[in-house]
């Protein structure tokens, strides 16, 4: 058997279960097939209201964008949900706080996508929204006491309830390190059950993955 985090959570990544990237039929997939979490990506359109994309969009494609409002009132309708907000930029980040607020769902969201830079705009506009920091360690480094410790202090310095970094870039040993400080760590992203099985060994507090329903099934196969 594995043995897994207390509250160790499943995210869905946007796009989930060969659904279309950014809209509410991926949240709404992720959700049934059991995810804790349904992973967004975020940007504004030239309006300044927060809309669901990876990438920059011209005023034609924003028109058939999902607006973060509606998402909002869709995850409303699932309060032991939550959304993990995947920021891909920081000029409007306070309408998000108070759209939160204004649907009633600042207890169901977090961010991700919080890159160093993007520190000090996250934490002066919305204070009341918990977030992960984007870590960027190279494999060979994840493995290095020195280095580690560094992202530790990074990660405390920054407000952030822990990291969120990329399976290539983690190790038992950083996992460890950051639960000895009472940190969190989420890893990203998964797409099969050998490396599923991989990482979930290493107790991890999040993963989050492609198809959401086999990596639930494999929490009680090992």
């Amino acid at each position: 058997m594995i043995t897994l985090r207390e509250n160790f959570t499943v995210t869905a990544h946007t796009g989930c279960m060969n659904t279309e990237v950014n809209t509410i039929e991926s949240i709404k997939k992720g959700f049934d097939a059991g995810a804790d979490i349904a992973e967004i990506d975020i940007r504004f359109d030239s309006a300044g209201e927060p809309i669901l994309t990876h990438n920059t969009l011209s005023l034609d494609e924003e028109k058939s964008a999902v607006k973060l409002s509606e998402a909002f009132d869709f995850i409303r309708q699932y309060p032991d949900k939550k959304v993990n907000l995947d920021i891909k930029e920081t000029k409007n980040l306070s309408r998000i706080q108070s759209l939160a607020y204004e649907k009633d769902v600042i207890k169901q969201i977090f961010f991700t996508g919080v890159e160093e830079a993007f520190v000090d705009a996250v934490r002066k506009s919305c204070p009341d929204i918990s977030y992960y920091l984007n870590c960027r360690i190279p494999n060979i480094f994840s493995f290095t006491s020195l280095y580690i410790d560094k992202w530790l202090k990074k990660t405390a310095a920054a407000g952030a309830v822990g990291i969120n970094l990329t399976k290539s870039n983690c190790s038992k040993k950083l996992i460890r390190a950051f639960h000895k400080k009472k940190m969190l760590v989420s890893v990203w992203t998964i797409t099969d059950e050998k490396t599923a099985v991989k990482y979930l060994k290493m107790q991890p507090d999040n993963i989050t993955c492609k198809n959401p329903h086999e990596v639930i099934k494999l929490k009680g196969k090992y």
